[in-house]
């Protein structure tokens, strides 16, 4: 019957329609991942047009929306999804996603969940266990968001969930399987911003000079199509930036300055289609360029940068404008780096070449900016702060400023810190607990950074997901917001000059010249004898010096102006050490006996210091109580931690000292020396394996340090290759010949081989100083330009020497 073939054909024409339909859907979201939006929006503003789109259009339809920032457009289509008993998981994922990003944890927590409970196929399961995953990384529960994300990406592996796995992997200290999970989020979606910036932020293997000795020849030309890539960058040439730094990444995937472009001109491309953008791109407008005597002495090369960077980067100093004169007196510099150079390539930054970050293993070559007496910001931060992201060159101004405050200004952001650590302990909610950030939380330094930068930043609109706004520094810290605008608004700052000048000082001395230090610091003293700070880097370089005398009779003056200087004690004392004075029956006393009269800070600073010079005499008891003084003021201070972990070592406490070493390696991944002790450790409970991983993890850090190889030696002589531990330890004497550690490992690798008299000759010199009492002494590193302390003989190492030389 002809109705017959009517119906069979409309539903042929049914069926072809919406396989159609799927097709454009599927490309749809092939163009959303590529980022091709012209190419996309017209169907996606038809689609917008729809009454009743279906899951799969509303799933790109949400995808666009994410992208453009447009949460009021999510929350009108997604508001009622809870109360919807058969909202589908298409609208609960996007639902949650909004609430994550607005910190409504509950409400992103109920959408996940539902999500989680009615999805019906792999990839929207894998979605609610990110969601969830992710929610459980904003309120720092990291274990518990590991959990979920590995969860997510059994249901199904994206890229997506591979990116947040990244993070959370970070912050439990695994580094290594962080940059495996970004690098396999990018082989999964080359366009994937997220897992760039991780890859383009320090997160890397090898530093340049590896990289460099690896490819030969073929480095230069990649560096070329780098420098090309960032030029076009700033231009505004975004696709163009983003093509070279996607073919550099296909001929070398770690060259982490190709992912830092790749990562910003997707970003860029990105905030053309922002929402908010021609708002923003007005205000920029009609906001006037701020006067400011001194900027392009501050801002290095201020001239080299465009109108509209120049006007940016002024409004961002603009709250500090008071102390740019101050800064340029002390010789303190801006600097705003384009995006294909690295950092140690930075004006006064060639230090930093290789090195890599203490708290987090990042390569710094690679990093966005740094803060410090010459401070450097990338010139993508620039620009985006246009658009309300964070206000990097504020921040990092922000630094230099606390640097210049006075020592009683400095205590008051102190104990407002200390106070913020006192409400997060006790806070269920960390993500709204005591700190606008977790990386607020890390140190003083970045509160107090992170809190001039909430001032600056007022809330755009409800849906602004910034954690760093002024709304949220009112509710949760109205303490320091008081702080902050009191500083912004002082402009009598002459006291802050004194200091300006010992920064300088202090700067000649991180680059090995004691004596072009000593003028500045003398004439800081000069401007303000009875300086806290002045006092205390003058005693700082006596104690380089070694000059017993002349810091004695410092201390004295210093200590009767300032008696309840917490900071001035330790300075002190450490003086008084590398100058001869005993520690055992003189110094250590003295700071015990001072550690009563404290309170606060300063009680905090002598305490940490007690604690260590027990450690290092070895004597557990009373260090173990030291540490917990100072973890009774601050329960998750790093160096307390790795203290107590040492010092449970020392006392052959193992299984108490290797999860807190496991511990304190999650804040400081990156801490060379937290490494070195820890392997140290292994080695000496005759835990072979685990410290042969903490000693793969150490050099990469840092693959030449002395003490480092002289670990590598003895790991070889456990292996039973007494010649490869002779030569590691020569090796490591080579590259540091003050190494006692390296010293014990070379007459231990002699004795292995039956040469008793080579070994004892060896070890005679350490041997003499013991005897002698001879004092530690100061020693310049050039290549990690800084001063070390060396010859302490402390307790552990005293130990491996009565274990290893017989």
């Amino acid at each position: 019957m002809h109705w017959r073939r009517l119906a069979t054909c409309l539903a042929v024409c049914l069926t072809f329609g919406a396989a159609h339909a799927a097709a454009d859907t599927a490309r749809l979201q092939g163009l959303l991942t590529q980022q091709r939006y012209q190419d996309a929006q017209p169907e996606l503003d038809a689609l917008l047009r729809q009454a009743r789109p279906d899951a799969a259009e509303r799933a790109v339809l949400y995808q666009w929306l994410f992208a453009r920032d447009d949460g009021a457009a999510i929350d009108r289509r997604t508001r009622g999804v809870l109360a919807d008993a058969n909202a589908e998981p298409v609208d609960l994922l996007a639902a949650g996603r909004l609430a994550l990003d607005r910190r409504d944890f509950e409400r992103a927590r109920r959408c996940f969940e539902r999500a989680l409970a009615r999805a019906q196929r792999p990839l929207e399961k894998a979605q609610a266990l990110r969601g969830l995953g992710q929610r459980h990384y904003q309120l720092r529960e990291f274990d518990a968001s590991l959990q979920q994300l590995e969860q997510g990406l059994a249901a199904e592996r994206t890229a997506d969930g591979l990116a947040a796995l990244a993070d959370t992997l970070i912050r439990l200290g695994r580094t290594e399987d962080a940059i495996a999970a970004a690098e396999g989020a990018v082989a999964l979606n080359p366009h994937h911003e997220a897992a760039h910036y991780l890859l383009g932020n320090g997160y890397v293997r090898e530093n340049y000079t590896q990289l460099a000795a690896r490819l030969g020849d073929a480095f230069a030309p990649l560096l070329a199509d780098v420098r090309r890539a960032s030029d076009a960058f700033e231009r505004g040439d975004f696709d163009t930036a983003l093509s070279l730094s996607l073919a550099v990444l296909q001929r070398c995937p770690q060259l982490g300055r190709a992912h830092a472009i790749a990562a910003k001109a997707l970003e860029s491309q990105r905030l053309a289609i922002d929402v908010h953008r021609a708002a923003y791109e007005r205000r920029f407008a009609a906001t006037p360029m701020p006067r400011m005597p001194g900027i392009e002495r501050y801002v290095l090369n201020w001239q080299d940068l465009s109108p509209r960077h120049k006007k940016r980067v002024a409004l961002s100093i603009a709250p500090w404008k008071a102390f740019i004169p101050v800064l340029v007196e002390g010789g303190a510099t801006h600097f705003i780096k384009p995006m294909w150079m690295r950092l140690s390539e930075t004006p006064q930054a060639h230090a930093l070449k290789d090195a890599r970050i203490d708290y987090d293993s990042r390569l710094w070559d690679d990093v966005r900016g740094m803060g410090g007496h010459f401070t450097v910001t990338g010139i993508e931060d620039v620009e985006r702060s246009i658009f309300d992201k964070y206000n990097t060159v504020l921040h990092e101004l922000t630094h230099q400023v606390h640097g210049v405050l006075t020592a009683p200004q400095a205590r008051q952001i102190q104990a407002l810190y200390q106070q913020a650590k006192v409400r997060d302990a006790k806070a269920r909610d960390k993500a709204n607990g005591g700190f606008l950030s977790r990386y607020a939380g890390g140190s003083v330094w970045e509160y107090f950074a992170e809190g001039a930068n909430a001032e600056a930043s007022p809330r755009r609109d409800a849906y602004d997901g910034r954690e760093i706004v002024r709304e949220r520094l009112v509710a949760m810290d109205p303490a320091l917001r008081a702080l902050v605008q009191r500083f912004f608004a002082q402009r009598d700052v002459r006291a802050s000059l004194p200091i300006a000048l010992v920064n300088a000082g202090n700067q000649r001395l991180e680059d090995g010249k004691l004596a072009e230090a000593l003028p500045l610091l003398d004439r800081a003293l000069a401007l303000a004898p009875g300086d806290e700070s002045a006092l205390g880097a003058r005693l700082y370089a006596l104690a380089l010096a070694g000059d017993g005398p002349a810091a004695r009779a410092l201390a004295g003056r210093a200590l009767a102006r300032h008696p309840r200087s917490g900071a001035l004690h330790v300075a002190a004392a450490d003086a008084l050490w590398h100058g001869g004075a005993p520690l055992a029956t003189e110094l250590l006393p003295g700071l015990v006996k001072t550690a009563q009269g404290l309170a606060g800070e300063d009680r905090f600073r002598v305490d940490l210091a007690v604690a260590d010079h027990h450690r290092r005499l070895g004597q557990v008891p009373q260090a173990l109580a030291a540490y917990e003084a100072v973890l009774a003021y601050q329960g998750d201070q790093p160096e307390a931690l790795w203290g107590q972990a040492a010092t449970l070592a020392l006392a052959g406490r193992w299984d108490e000292a290797f999860p807190r070493y496991e511990a304190v390696l999650r804040l400081r991944t990156g801490l060379l020396p937290l490494r070195r002790d820890y392997a140290l450790d292994l080695l000496r409970a005759g835990r072979t394996e685990p410290a042969r991983a903490q000693l793969k993890a150490a050099l990469l850090l840092d693959p030449r340090d002395p003490d480092t190889l002289a670990l590598q030696a003895w790991l070889a002589l456990v292996d039973g290759d007494a010649a490869a531990a002779r030569a590691g330890a020569d090796a490591a004497l080579a590259l540091g010949p003050w190494s006692d550690l390296a010293t014990v490992v070379r007459a231990a690798a002699q004795q292995a081989v039956g040469e008793a008299e080579a070994a004892q000759a060896t070890l005679a010199p350490l041997r003499q100083r013991i005897a002698a009492g001879t004092p530690p002494q100061y020693v310049y590193r050039p290549e990690k330009s800084a001063w070390f302390s060396v010859h302490e003989r402390p307790a552990h190492e005293r130990r491996v020497m009565e274990m290893l030389v017989k």
